[in-house]
């Protein structure tokens, strides 16, 4: 079912996709060819766009409506909003430590390869947390 194991495989695929486009994108001097460098930039900036349409209702399918107000304020003011902050800022002092094209490498690269692989342990516990939110929602229906 694509909302169970496909969504999984989804988000792990563009997290791969976005890792190889940053490989080819910012390991590699194209010379003065911006169009192949604004290329795979395109397809980072496609890859990350593809995030939120199926995290969002990966995360709804597992937790109750009642609960997913409190989930989505702490997902994106916390996940999101803080630890993208902390996140940049330790980038940005990494950078001017190793050098960008390093750090590129290793967060844009090697990191997203690693939690693509990380997200497929969602292929084990995904659908069994998806089923007992319906359960409930089931019982819930039919008065029990």
């Amino acid at each position: 079912h694509f909302t169970t194991h496909g969504r999984v495989t989804f988000i792990q695929s563009i997290q791969v996709l976005f890792a190889i486009a940053a490989f080819f994108g910012t390991q590699f001097n194209y010379g003065d060819a911006i169009w192949t460098y604004g290329a795979f930039w395109a397809v980072m900036g496609f890859a990350q766009g593809c995030n939120p349409p199926v995290n969002r209702p990966i995360v709804a399918s597992v937790v109750l409506p009642e609960l997913r107000g409190q989930a989505f304020a702490i997902w994106l003011t916390i996940f999101e909003t803080i630890g993208w902050a902390v996140f940049s800022i330790a980038c940005g002092n990494l950078a001017s430590i190793f050098g960008i094209q390093r750090i590129f490498f290793w967060i844009m690269v090697v990191l997203l390869l690693v939690n693509a692989l990380w997200l497929g342990l969602l292929h084990k516990t995904y659908p069994h947390d998806v089923a007992v939110v319906q359960d409930v929602l089931r019982n819930r229906i039919n008065g029990k």
